[in-house]
């Protein structure tokens, strides 16, 4: 099954967690424009499936936004429990390589594979359909999703967010609650190693999914965005197509709309006047940990302008 074409334009954001993309994805829907889809890839697994809540505050089978996209999808070729049993088999971090040697040797994904990315592409151009947007901002941060989608013929825009690894792995380390739903509900650990580990794999492959596409990847660095957001949401913009119009941003303080970003951290919930706050890149307070962490993360870690050993912002793109 051809999926439609959407009219709009994807922003795809690629990268490890725990780097800023909930903050930044809810900031730049705010763009007149522009709609924030949120981690769309769990729209079936946590929306239908465990009917968790949209950045709305309503369960997404409610929300005015996500109904009207399930409807329109409700054909689709792949159902949401298929949806999230493939995502589960195929394509969590341990079977990206093997799954990138299938796609190579096969020349292209395979029926189900393709099943998955025909619904996904549906599902963007409903939300396109749904809420006119021109662009729609995609923050699942997933490479293999991406490259799917780009198979499937989605005009995909990405976008490469980094932090320093170090920082990441700290913020993995400690528990964060998700607030959508489930009391219970909580973002999953990793240790240092682990999450430095995956921090290199998820930015290699993300490299690969700009050299797959005919526009250059844009990389973001999350410390150049909390030093300077209005020129790091100005460079963004312009990869839109659009201009700042529509977003209340003076220096580091912003005003949120309620959003329906379909995942994310809690921060997804935060409305009104927000401080973007800068943060100190240091955080593994172990010397084994922060050395376990920077030898797990080369040489990605120079490749996007971190000193391997020592902390320190990257210089910001110029």
């Amino acid at each position: 099954m051809t999926p439609p074409v959407a009219t709009s334009h994807v922003v795809y954001i690629v990268g490890w967690g725990r780097s800023g993309s909930t903050l930044l994805t809810a900031i730049l829907g705010e763009i007149k424009g522009a709609f924030a889809a949120g981690e769309l890839r769990l729209l079936w697994s946590h929306g239908v499936q465990r009917k968790r809540l949209c950045g709305c505050g309503k369960p997404i089978p409610e929300c005015p936004i996500w109904s009207q996209v399930l409807e329109k999808i409700h054909d689709a070729p792949a159902t949401a429990e298929e949806m999230e049993r493939i995502q589960a088999r195929r394509l969590r971090s341990r079977h990206f390589l093997p799954e990138l040697f299938k796609m190579a040797r096969n020349r292209g994904p395979d029926d189900e594979l393709t099943r998955y990315a025909t619904t996904y592409a549906m599902a963007l151009a409903a939300v396109h359909d749904v809420t006119g947007a021109e662009v729609v901002i995609d923050s699942s941060k997933n490479p293999i999703d991406a490259l799917l989608l780009q198979r499937v013929g989605v005009d995909l825009r990405p976008v490469n967010l980094v932090r320093d690894p170090r920082t990441v792995a700290a913020s993995w380390a400690r528990r964060k609650k998700l607030y959508d739903g489930d009391d219970e509900s909580e973002l999953r650990l990793f240790t240092p190693w682990t999450s430095s580990v995956l921090w290199s794999l998820w930015n290699a492959l993300a490299h690969l999914v700009g050299r797959s596409t005919d526009r250059p990847l844009e990389v973001v660095h999350f410390e150049a965005f909390l030093e300077d957001p209005g020129r790091e949401i100005d460079r963004l913009a312009a990869v839109c197509g659009l201009t700042r119009e529509g977003l209340h941003l003076d220096g580091r303080t912003v005003h949120l709309s309620p959003n329906h970003l379909v995942a994310g951290n809690g921060d997804r919930f935060n409305t009104g006047v927000v401080e973007i706050e800068p943060r100190d890149a240091a955080g593994l307070e172990r010397p084994l940990d922060h050395l376990l962490s920077s030898i797990a993360s080369f040489p990605m870690t120079l490749r996007l302008r971190y000193r391997v050993l020592r902390r320190r912002r990257p210089e910001p793109p110029g």
